[in-house]
């Protein structure tokens, strides 16, 4: 058995909100029919390794809208995850925990965001999903070129 080659497998072991954020300027009824707003979006994960290979990793997602210099809103969620990553290199795991967990995370984000904000009596955001891969191809390009220049 020691010869057999161990399973490859990214396998959910559990998901749940751990932080939610909504402030609002409510009090301002102008915002509410502002055509100027402007809306402003944050994407971030960090991720914390656990017992044996057990990862949770958090997908920050911020969303703030503006008209001018004054804020709407602001809706702040931190959707997390621990994903048991089995059988993979490290720089596989680079990859399933720059991309492809947050991808997983993200529809669950979006959701509560959405849920949020038609609950603060606001517009829905209407966000669209996002390609992690490239955002995660993008941020190693720039950590590349900060390396090179230092």
């Amino acid at each position: 058995m020691a010869d057999e080659p161990l399973r490859r497998q990214v396998l959910i072991r559990k998901f749940y909100l751990k932080n939610l954020s909504l402030t609002t300027h409510a009090d301002r009824p102008d915002f509410a029919s502002s055509v100027d707003a402007e809306r402003k979006l944050n994407v971030r994960t960090t991720n914390s390794e656990l017992d044996g290979d057990q990862v949770e990793v958090v997908l920050h997602v911020g969303v703030k809208m503006d008209a001018g210099d004054d804020t709407i809103y602001r809706v702040e969620v931190a959707q997390a995850g621990i994903f048991e990553i089995v059988g993979y290199t490290q720089a596989e795991r680079v990859e399933i925990l720059g991309h492809i967990c947050p991808e997983i995370l993200f529809p669950y984000a979006r959701s509560i965001i959405s849920s949020v904000v038609r609950k603060g009596d606001f517009q829905d955001v209407g966000l669209k999903p996002l390609d992690f891969r490239a955002l995660f191809a993008r941020n190693m390009s720039e950590r590349a070129a900060q390396s090179a220049a230092s």
